[in-house]
C-alpha cells in the first residue's frame, strides 16, 4: 500500500499514564506520517499519545487537523494547531 499523501485519522490514548515504549512507537509513526506527506487528522483531547503524535508531525513538517465541536475547542485545541 502506497502511503504517500494520504490522510490519516488516529485514535489513541489522551492520559499521560503510559509506558515509554508507546510513547517511542507514537513518535516514530508521526515521524513516518510526515516524511511520507500525510495529513494527520484527530478529533478529541490534547494530551498523552496524542499529543505525541501531533508534535511529531509537526516537528517534521506535517500537517494536522484538529476536528472538535465548537463547545469543546477552548478546552481541548493543542495550542500549536491556531492558526495552521
Amino acid at each position: 500500500m502506497e502511503l504517500r499523501n494520504k490522510k490519516v485519522k488516529v485514535f489513541c490514548s489522551a492520559s499521560n499514564a503510559i509506558e515509554e515504549e508507546y510513547k517511542k512507537v507514537t513518535e516514530e509513526l508521526g515521524i513516518l506520517l510526515a516524511q511520507n506527506s500525510c495529513h494527520l487528522i484527530y478529533g478529541g483531547n490534547k494530551n498523552g499519545l496524542i499529543r505525541i503524535i501531533i508534535d511529531a508531525v509537526l516537528d517534521n513538517g506535517g500537517k494536522v487537523t484538529a476536528i472538535l465541536p465548537k463547545s469543546m475547542q477552548e478546552q481541548f485545541l493543542y495550542e500549536r494547531l491556531i492558526d495552521k
